[in-house]
């Protein structure tokens, strides 16, 4: 595969640092798509004899096999998550009428890697768009969660550190202040009133975590 190929020439220049693929999540059908017939009819890959054909919805299991398998040959599994508007479900997981709104697929993702003896790296991540980072509390609930479960990943037992690294979306971007909000400390405008609170999120996150790491090096 390509993947593999590429990961090997890296490797044959950089045998130490760790590799990511820099992927986003897999979509919402996209084990559907890789084992179902593009023209529709029945699945017999599928075990689910309801499971929707090409764009049918992946279940949970689904979701993993297609995550790991994109993944393949890398060290840190890349994955892009957003929240939606309440009122989206083009994009819903599992179900068509009970989207995921939370951090849940992270924590998904994050335990299966952890099993595979691999790590996750969230390298987008936001609220609901346009704003993505802000203003309100509302609209910093997702990005918030995300930093939760980072946490909570530092300090599992079972998923210890498979969630290292995460990648606020819009973070300080000066190209990008014409068409988005960014989270801008101390900023004036109605979009960007949030970034003092999503700073201060991201620095809570920062400082338990490296609480816990400190922690583990003063117990070697």
């Amino acid at each position: 595969m390509c993947l593999q190929a590429l990961v090997a020439l890296i490797r044959a220049g950089d045998p130490v640092r760790a590799i990511s693929s820099g992927y986003s999540l897999p979509r919402p059908s996209a084990w559907h798509q890789e084992h179902c017939p593009v023209q529709g009819g029945p699945c017999p890959a599928d075990p689910n004899p309801h499971g929707g054909g090409y764009w049918g919805l992946d279940t949970p299991a689904q979701f993993l096999q297609m995550l790991a398998w994109q993944n393949t040959a890398v060290d840190l599994w890349s994955v892009h998550h957003y929240a939606q508007a309440a009122s989206a479900t083009s994009e819903c997981y599992f179900s068509r009428t009970a989207c995921v709104r939370d951090a849940s697929l992270v924590t998904m993702a994050a335990t299966h890697a952890a099993s595979l003896s691999r790590a996750v790296f969230v390298g987008e991540y936001g609220g609901p768009a346009p704003d993505f980072t802000g203003p309100s509390t509302a609209d910093q609930a997702f990005p918030a969660s995300i930093l939760t479960a980072q946490v909570n990943a530092t300090t599992a037992g079972g998923t210890r550190y498979a969630l290292p690294l995460t990648a606020l979306w819009a973070w300080a971007c000066p190209s990008h202040r014409s068409d988005m909000a960014c989270v801008w400390p101390n900023s004036t405008r109605p979009q960007e009133i949030g970034s003092n609170r999503m700073v201060a999120l991201l620095a809570a996150a920062n400082a338990a975590m490296e609480a816990e790491m400190m922690a583990d090096v003063l117990t070697l």
